[in-house]
């Protein structure tokens, strides 16, 4: 079991899977294995809310859509102040398929995104290695995102500092 679901007792967590998005009253929301997808996650401490989105980035040439329609449903159902986070992905430089709709351009876009509809209201962590990454929305402490080791390796040896940051705060 995930390191931050166990120490948060959400066992029960909604599972955001490859090419869905998720909105969730009172319930953790978690993608788990990011790997080169990427997740926009957002949070609203007033109504307890968590959405997450997790999106393939290569090859996936309806990204920009994606992205699109998963924001205008989010700014539809809640108002600032929000906490926006973009992350997940792997180092742009390992995509296997270069003729394709790349890493990079995916960040890009992404970013791209979040500026206009969220100017500085949001975070972006992306990871630059081959690793799997996972983000969770909790209903009562927000955005946490773990970054893992890579696959070939069992448990994390250390926790993030995005997680070690949040366990400050307990």
């Amino acid at each position: 079991m995930n390191m931050i679901k166990r120490l948060l007792g959400e066992e029960n967590a909604k599972e955001v899977d490859k090419n869905e998005k998720s909105i969730q009253e009172e319930q953790t929301v978690n993608a788990d294995f990011l790997g080169s997808c990427l997740a926009l996650a957002v949070y609203d401490p007033q109504q307890k809310e968590a959405y997450l989105s997790h999106f393939p980035t290569i090859g996936n040439e309806k990204l920009e859509t994606q992205l699109e329609d998963y924001i205008s449903e989010v700014k539809d159902k809640t108002e600032p102040p929000y906490e926006v986070f973009l992350g997940g992905t792997m180092n742009p430089n390992a995509n296997p398929l270069e003729e394709e709709y790349t890493i990079k351009q995916a960040r890009e876009t992404a970013e791209e995104l979040a500026e206009n509809h969220f100017q500085n209201q949001y975070t972006c962590d992306w990871s630059n290695d081959i690793t799997r990454s996972r983000v969770i929305v909790h209903p009562q402490y927000g955005i946490i995102y773990e970054e893992t080791v890579p696959e070939h390796q069992e448990q994390p040896t250390e926790t993030s500092t995005t997680f070690q940051k949040y366990m400050q705060t307990l």
